[in-house]
């Protein structure tokens, strides 16, 4: 590995990444964060890579004082990017990459306070987009990783707040507007070829109506979208799961339940889906609740995991690229179910197998830290 550099280049500048590639081996590993402590008091925060067939666990880098963020495993499953925050003096954001065998470790960037959200990485390394809110006015920067250069992609007017969800393809990426009681009304794409500072009306619209999640499939043509909602705080059906081309065209229903809310879905491969159902605890029935598989034609409908009225499930929050929750080889799906017990919340990872198979935890604590899931690779 060559010699890479872990302190901060000069504020408003950003360093091209070091790599030197890594033989892979062939178990399914899943990398996870481990954050102590609290928000503004960070205790630490771990990079944790757990091999499924071996059941070891291999802490690849702790950073104290400070907790891991918007991690994300690249396409090629050789590195990790993430976020390393400071407590709440002097709060400092580091955008920093590491190899997924704990070498390699550099600083990219530096900002103050959270300046670094809703990053994403795009599926040939090239390219990381990340948002901020300066003075009530959205930014999406865009950093070359090849050679460090760092611009202002989009400007939002003020009060306008976007999302930036995942990439389509190399030069564009999903954006959405901000979601009014869970639902979202535009879907975006942001084309990089078109320059630096974009406003809205460059972007192009995907979409224009009322969805709760979307995920495109696995050779971007179709896109999918559940209009589950929890309007007023309360999650219940009826929702939808529909298929349309990604150009415009008609949609047509593959999943529809009266009494179940989906709220996330995300495509496995080319024939099958994961969605969850969200029915909150107060409603007439959470029997339904959990993660469940699908194929695209809406057949072989599979509960994975059945979660009860104390706990919730989510897939990896953080990116929607496949190897984020199915593993490499597509055998396997990793998702979190998080359960409150008195005044505190209890964080566990669960491990299954695809297609059918029931998860089983591999991690969990339940001390006020906080677990999350980063992606797959293989060791």
């Amino acid at each position: 590995m060559p010699s890479t550099q872990t302190d901060c280049p000069p504020t408003g500048t950003a360093r091209p990444q070091v790599t030197a590639p890594l033989a892979l081996g062939s178990h399914q590993n899943i990398i996870y964060t481990l954050n102590r402590g609290t928000y503004d008091t960070p205790t630490s925060g771990a990079l944790i890579r757990y091999d499924t067939q071996t059941r070891q666990k291999t802490v690849l880098i702790t950073v104290k004082h400070a907790h891991i963020y918007e991690a994300q495993v690249s396409a090629d499953g050789q590195w990790v990017l993430f976020v390393t925050t400071t407590g709440s003096i002097s709060r400092q954001s580091q955008l920093q990459l590491l190899r997924v065998d704990g070498q390699g470790l550099q600083t990219l960037a530096c900002v103050p306070g959270y300046s670094l959200q809703q990053m994403q990485w795009s599926t040939d390394q090239h390219y990381l987009v990340y948002y901020n809110n300066v003075n009530n006015q959205g930014i999406v920067y865009l950093l070359d990783m090849l050679t460090g250069t760092l611009q202002i992609e989009l400007t939002t007017p003020p009060q306008v707040g976007l999302l930036l969800r995942t990439w389509f393809d190399a030069t564009h990426i999903y954006v959405s507007d901000r979601a009014t009681d869970t639902l979202y009304t535009y879907l975006y794409l942001l084309d990089i070829k078109k320059g630096a500072k974009q406003h809205l009306s460059d972007l192009s619209t995907v979409l224009f109506q009322e969805y709760s999640d979307f995920d495109s499939s696995e050779d971007s043509s179709s896109l999918f979208t559940t209009d589950g909602n929890c309007r007023d705080g309360t999650c219940n059906g009826p929702s939808h799961i529909t298929i349309q081309p990604v150009t415009g065209g008609p949609q047509h229903s593959i999943y529809s339940s009266q009494d179940y809310d989906v709220i996330e879905l995300r495509a496995i491969d080319r024939n099958n889906m994961l969605f969850i159902v969200g029915n909150s605890p107060w409603t007439p029935d959470t029997s339904h609740n959990g993660l469940w598989e699908m194929r695209i034609d809406g057949t072989n409908l599979t509960h994975l995991v059945t979660t009860s009225t104390q706990q919730y499930s989510y897939m990896n929050y953080g990116s929607q690229q496949p190897w984020s929750n199915i593993s490499r080889d597509s055998s396997m799906y990793v998702i979190q179910v998080n359960e409150f017990q008195n005044s505190i919340e209890k964080h566990s990872l669960r491990v299954g197998s695809l297609p059918g198979g029931s998860a089983k935890v591999f991690a969990s604590i339940a001390d006020g830290s906080q677990l999350g899931v980063v992606g797959w690779t293989v060791m």
